[in-house]
Parts: structure tokens; sequence; C-alpha cells
């Protein structure tokens, strides 16, 4: 009995507790959360006044809370959102510059920014102070935020490495990743190479799963480039069957046989001009193609010289357009290819059409021989219809060589930034907001 007297005190004693625990009112957000969840507000509108309105929101927090490098931060990741990467930049070079404690998240967004923008030199310079800050602060401040961040710098030098596509730019990775080494000892130095080796792992994924799908498309293209020639040839063989038949017999029947030799002579003088305009829209479409190369070459000659003056590995606004330029000539260049592969179908079509024109004049002309026994002697059309055939069955031959021989430079490895070390605005939003106690679910209504 008293074991459940004893029993029935504490139960009743507990359920007091949890009342007046679920009586208490709910912490009010701190000033900047309250802050940071208003602009990331103001930033999930619509409409053109959308960045109008974050930056008005953006200066009235400041005013609010003061110089917190996390509005500066946020409202960096705002502007990568809405595109505006150098406006973006500035941002997180001025939530470094606050005072008081870093915020590492900034620190890398800005590292981040710089090298996706190409910009080596302010990169690696940014870079190696955020080391130095880091390697300052190691022994004595072990927390999760300090050893990711460590880690981090790892997979940056690592990813690098994977993309930096000049002389200058790997040179640059180089002298960073020897600074960071120095910089860096004991398990700082062991977190750093950590990181590098993860994005080695990540590229080999990456690799193996941009050869797997490739290999899936080349199989699907040489399928139907089999199912094609074998249409060609087939066409082609009947075609000479139905023109060893021409020297059989022949005489009746004319005006039977002139009625249908004159339609299928006004059919193949019509595809005899579709095929001619495609012939030179081909020709065009080559030309086309090299004049863009010719372009190409000499922006990318251009660029890789540089400007005098300028010190090594700079990147200046000149070479930022001429590589702008480059890219979208080769973007032309990949229109121009498309459009002469399908102009090239579109010739194989006509060819194959023709071929069915051929067929059923050939059928005609050999039932009148068989009920004549006079011979038709017809066959210019057929043989300039047959070599012809003969052209498009060598091209696609020669198409499944040309993508033999440059398969294995499609299944290199990606050279984008992203493809190993991303800046998800997304992510940090949610990661920033949850750091000022906004729970997941609150970030996760936010676009």
């Amino acid at each position: 009995m008293l074991k459940t007297t004893g029993f029935m005190i504490v139960l009743w004693g507990g359920l007091l507790i949890a009342a007046a625990v679920a009586a208490e009112p709910t912490a009010a957000p701190s000033p900047v959360a309250k802050e940071l969840q208003g602009l990331f507000d103001a930033a999930s509108g619509r409409g053109a006044n959308v960045l109008s309105e974050v930056q008005k929101r953006y200066a009235a927090s400041r005013k609010a809370v003061g110089d917190d490098a996390r509005l500066d931060f946020a409202y960096g990741l705002i502007l990568l959102k809405q595109i505006k990467h150098k406006e973006a930049v500035a941002q997180f070079q001025f939530a470094t510059q606050r005072k008081g404690e870093p915020h590492w998240p900034a620190w890398q967004a800005l590292v981040w920014g710089h090298f996706a923008a190409k910009d080596y030199t302010a990169g690696s310079d940014r870079m190696t102070e955020m080391a130095r800050r880091l390697a300052a602060i190691a022994n004595e401040d072990d927390s999760p935020e300090v050893r990711r961040s460590i880690e981090w710098l790892g997979q940056m030098v690592g990813a690098l490495g994977k993309v930096a596509d000049a002389g200058k730019q790997r040179d640059a990775v180089v002298k960073v990743d020897a600074a960071l080494q120095e910089l860096f000892s004991g398990d700082e130095l062991a977190l750093y190479e950590a990181g590098k080796r993860e994005v080695g792992a990540v590229a080999s994924d990456v690799t193996r799963d941009a050869e797997e799908l490739q290999k899936k498309l080349d199989a699907k293209d040489e399928e139907e480039r089999k199912k094609k020639l074998e249409g060609v040839n087939s066409n082609l063989e009947a075609s000479k069957e139905k023109r060893d038949s021409l020297k059989r017999s022949a005489e009746d029947w004319k005006a039977w046989l002139a009625e249908r030799l004159d339609a299928s002579d006004k059919q193949l003088s019509r595809l005899e001009k579709d095929y001619a305009f495609l012939e030179k829209r081909a020709q065009s479409l080559v030309q086309s193609q090299l004049q863009v190369q010719a372009e190409i070459s000499l922006l990318t000659a251009s660029s890789a010289v540089g400007q005098p003056g300028t010190a090594p590995g700079t990147i200046t606004p000149q070479m930022q357009l001429q590589q702008q330029q480059i890219q979208t000539l080769q973007a032309q260049q990949v229109a121009y290819q498309l459009e002469y592969d399908r102009t090239s179908m579109s010739g194989l079509a006509v060819s194959q059409q023709a071929s069915r024109v051929v067929q059923e004049r050939m059928a005609s002309v050999k039932q009148y021989e068989k009920a004549t026994g006079n011979l038709v002697k017809q066959e210019s059309a057929l043989g300039k219809w047959e070599e012809r055939m003969k052209k498009d069955g060598e091209k696609l031959k020669k198409a499944a060589k040309d993508k033999s021989a440059g398969s294995t430079k499609k299944s290199a490895a990606p050279k984008t930034l992203r493809s190993y070390v991303d800046l998800n605005w997304i992510i940090e939003r949610d990661r920033l907001l949850e750091a000022v106690g906004v729970g997941a679910e609150a970030a996760a209504g936010r676009e």
C-alpha cells in the first residue's frame, strides 16, 4: 500500500511539473533571428521589386541589430539567388570585415565566389587569410564549425586542382596548397588533407557516372545508326534488283505506263530539288562552323597573352569578356553542328523516299515488260539515287567512326567548381536560420 501511495505521489508530482513547463511561454526569437527571418521572407516574394524590398529590409535590419556579419551573409545569399554574383561577393566580403568573432560560412562563401568567377588571385589571397585565422585559433577552439571550415579548405583546394584549366590557374592552386600545408599542423593538417581526399573520391564517382551515361547514349546512338544503315542497304539492294530487271523485254500498255512514269518522274523531280537544297544547306553549315572555330582560336590566343602590365594570374575585365565571347561562340558552334546533323538526316530521309518511288516505278515497268516483252530504258534517275544512297551509307559509317574517336574526350571529368564544391543558397539559408534558433520546419517553407 505504501509503495502504491508513493508511486502515485511521484506520478502526480511529475504531472504538475509537466503542466507547469507546458504553461511557460515559448522563448521569443532573438533580435537577429527576427531580422534574418524578415530578410528571407522579403526575398521569397515575386516580381521585379523583390530586390528593392530586400534592400530596404536589410537597411532596417542593420539599424536594428548593428554590424552583425550574419545579416551581410544573408543578404549575399539572396543576391546569389537573384544571379547577382558580383554584388553577392561584395556582401560576403563585408561580412568577413565585421568586428567580433569571424563568421566562417561568410568566409567560405567569399572564397568560393572568387574562384567561381575564376579570380584565382583574389581567391588565393582570401583562402590564405582564412587559413591563417583558423590556424591561429585552432588550438584553443576545437568547435565543429572550425573543424568543418578547415576540412572545407581542403575540399576547395582539391576541387580547384580538378577544374583549373590554364597554366597560371594551376600554378596558383599549387602555391596556395603549399601555403596552407605550412600553416596547418597536427589534427588541423589531417583535416585539411582529408578534405582533399574527399574531393578525389567525389571526382571518381562523378567521372564514373559520366562515363556510364555516355556509354548508354553511345549504345543508343549506335543502335539507331545501325537501323538506318540497314534501311539504306536494303533499299540499295532492292534498287539493284530492280535495275537488273530492266534488261529484259517490252512493248504495249504505253498509255498505262506513261501515266505511271510521269507521276513518278514528277515526284522524283520534287525530291531532287529538296535534296539539292539540303546539300547546299549542309555545305553552308560546314563553312559557318569553320568560321566560328577561327574566331574561337583568335580569342583564345588573345586571352592567353593577357594585357601588358598585369600581374601573373590576374583575370582582367577584358579577359573575362573574351572568355564570355568564347563560350558564346562555342554554344553557336554546337548549334551549327546540331543543325548540320538534322540536315544530314533530312537528306537521308529524302533519299529513302526517292528509293521507294523508284521501286514503285520499277514495279510498273516490270509489269509492263512482263505483259509486252518490251524493254524500257529509263535508268538515269535510278542510277543517280543509287549513288546518293551509297553516300548516305558512308556518312553513317563515318559518323560511327568519329564518335568512337571522340568518346574519351566526352567522358572526361566535369570542369566546373559546382560539380565538386557548391554554394547552395537554400542549404546555407536553412543552416543560418537554425543556428539562430529558427527550426528546420520554418526554414523549409521558404523558397
